[in-house]
């Protein structure tokens, strides 16, 4: 079975889209796990809204939807 481990990035303007990444944002966390794509952006989104973090006017939100894999060869 496949799920998606949600990683939100508050970037700095002057990063370019993709090379905005974990190590050079100014923010990063993770959210809740996702589904699939769909659940991942929308969950994503609502996660987002109800904390206390802020975008400034020079940054934006990158959502990263990693797929992680769970099966019975990663069970411990």
């Amino acid at each position: 079975m496949n799920i998606f481990t949600v990683i939100i990035l508050i970037c700095y303007g002057v990063t370019p889209i993709p090379e905005c990444n974990q190590s050079n944002a100014r923010t990063s966390m993770y959210g809740p796990e996702a589904k699939n794509e769909m659940a991942c952006a929308i969950q994503s989104q609502q996660y987002l809204g109800q904390t206390s973090l802020t975008v400034g006017k020079k940054e934006y939100v990158k959502i990263i939807c990693r797929r992680t894999s769970i099966g019975k060869g990663n069970v411990g």
